[in-house]
């Protein structure tokens, strides 16, 4: 992180620290400023040896199974191999640190950028083989077992392995290629590609923060479709419900007013036959009394 600040920090300003007698505008430097902007640019182009130590991490965590504490014995070198190769390639840069077309840098031909393309072959051959070494191994235990996977693990370890090589060939290629064009005495006047190898160069660091995000974000994504999906279907079921309940009160409602009118219409009905009945029955008989028997006297 320290050597991928340092060649923002020191690409940025551009034409600021080259000498003021090149007449380029917007420079007010002098000599050792211009050496001072070559030199930490020159051991910022090795930052690319950290991608390098990042790559043999996985590499030995996954291709060669070591386990986390085996690597932190020598994560230290990690560390300090960049750091050596840099400050070595800075300070012998020193004698050839001049202005170089949009920025002082190491003027010599050829042997500067040497880092950069070790880097890009190595990180290159390692990603690669870590990949294939893990689809072997996922065919291989596929052959013993029949359950499928969501998402081979395969695929998983070359889609991140792509998202880090491109953001390595992102930035180093174009500015490799410009500075042997320059080296070959040839590019100086492609204004174009030279302001595209050269805005690319110091974004390192933030192609770098999109692959460690790209995961966390992509999971916070799909966490927050799922609730979505989980909360329509939520809704979903309850309408459902809420529609199969009002349908069985409705049900009952009607079936308990069928029921009340049957009733009331079984009771009209047997009060009406019981008067039919009433009015169908004879009279009593008549019977004579004490004065019906005088009054006939």
């Amino acid at each position: 992180m320290l050597r991928l600040l340092l060649l923002s920090l020191f690409t940025n300003p551009t034409h600021t620290p080259t000498p003021q007698e090149y007449y380029i505008e917007g420079s007010i430097g002098n000599e050792a400023s211009c050496t001072a902007q070559g030199f930490f640019i020159q051991m910022g182009t090795t930052s690319a040896f950290l991608n390098v130590s990042l790559a043999i991490y996985y590499y030995k965590m996954i291709r060669l199974g070591h386990t986390e504490t085996r690597i932190k014995r020598n994560r230290i070198w990690l560390f300090l191999c960049p750091i050596i190769v840099g400050l070595a390639f800075a300070f012998a840069g020193v004698p050839f640190y001049d202005m170089l077309f949009l920025w002082c840098n190491n003027s010599a031909n050829w042997w500067p950028d040497i880092p950069v393309l070790v880097a890009i072959v190595i990180v290159t051959w390692t990603m690669g083989s870590m990949c294939i070494h893990v689809y072997k191994t996922e065919k291989k235990s596929q052959s013993w077992t029949t359950a499928s996977m969501r998402q081979p693990f395969s695929a998983v370890v070359v889609w991140q392995s792509v998202w880090y090589l491109m953001s390595f060939y992102l930035t180093w290629p174009p500015y490799l290629a410009l500075q042997y064009l320059w080296a070959a005495g040839k590019g100086y006047s492609s204004y174009g590609f030279t302001l595209f190898a050269c805005t690319l160069v110091p974004l390192q660091g933030f192609w770098n923060s999109v692959v460690y995000f790209r995961v966390r974000v992509k999971k916070m994504v799909s966490e927050a479709a799922s609730n979505v999906l989980s909360s329509n279907f939520s809704k979903v079921i309850f309408s459902r419900y809420s529609s199969q309940a009002e349908e069985k009160n409705a049900h009952s409602v009607v079936s308990g007013n069928a029921d009340s009118a049957s009733s009331a219409i079984n009771t009209n009905a047997h009060r009406s036959i019981g008067t039919n009945e009433n009015n169908n029955k004879a009279p009593p008989p008549h019977t004579f009394s004490d004065n019906d028997s005088k009054n006939d006297g």
